[in-house]
């Protein structure tokens, strides 16, 4: 349960901060090293402008909180992304986490339902289906939660993350499923409170991003078995809105 505290709001904003920090900073190193060796393109300006809007965010985001600790929590920022966007979303956050992780020996695959069920999906003629959601929270969230899923396969043979997106009745769902390391029902009830498991961890991504979905009515489920691996699901009620 979120604190009212205001110091209590300020350390947690700030320790979400330092967390989050790691991703665009690291995005960003690559495309200089990229630009410095001659290479770069398209696909690097996309991951520039990317990160750079994530920092900006969460700097702006921190600010508020200093300068007002009575400010509504950063991630209530909601707005309405269409389906089509977020696949948008989606494929370039996944671009850019491959572009920095070039190294890694793990495979990963996306296999996108939803645009086969949309153009199925007639009872809504006229209108399109979106999320409520915060477009730079998601990317976060999906970035953190993916690179979780990369480090648990770490030193395992074979090893391999699926990034699934499919509707279920009335709901979009997104599954990020690895072959890694697992967790026990233990590990996964420290890891909701907040408190990771892993050596080097600080369990900050897991908790933070229950709580932001949850303040979009959306939820996060976490399935693992010790040894086996571990899926993540993201479910988000779908609304249908008339185009203009």
């Amino acid at each position: 349960m979120k604190s009212n505290d205001p110091n209590e709001r300020l350390m947690a904003e700030t320790r979400r901060f330092a967390h989050d920090l790691r991703g665009p900073v690291l995005a960003l190193q690559s495309v200089l090293k990229a630009q410095s060796s001659g290479g770069g393109g398209a696909e690097y300006n996309d991951i520039l402008e990317q990160s750079t809007e994530r920092l900006l965010q969460m700097s702006q985001d921190l600010l508020r909180v200093f300068k007002t600790p009575s400010y509504p929590n950063p991630s209530n920022k909601r707005e309405l992304i269409s389906i089509v966007f977020l696949r948008r979303i989606l494929r370039k956050s996944l671009q850019e986490f491959l572009l920095f992780n070039s190294h890694s020996q793990t495979k990963i695959c996306f296999k996108d339902f939803t645009k086969i069920q949309m153009h199925h999906d007639h009872s809504h003629s006229g209108k399109q289906s979106v999320i409520v959601a915060c477009k730079t929270d998601l990317e976060r969230i999906f970035l953190n939660l993916l690179t979780n899923s990369f480090e648990a396969c770490e030193e395992r043979l074979n090893s391999k993350v699926l990034v699934t997106s499919y509707i279920d009745e009335q709901s979009l769902k997104i599954e990020i499923q690895d072959n890694g390391c697992g967790m026990s029902d233990d590990e996964i009830g420290l890891a909701l409170d907040g408190i990771s498991s892993k050596t080097n961890g600080n369990g900050i991504g897991l908790s933070s991003a229950i709580s932001t979905l949850d303040e979009w009515g959306a939820r996060l489920d976490v399935e693992s078995q010790k040894g086996m691996g571990t899926t993540v699901i993201f479910s988000f009620p779908m609304e249908h809105q008339t185009i203009n």
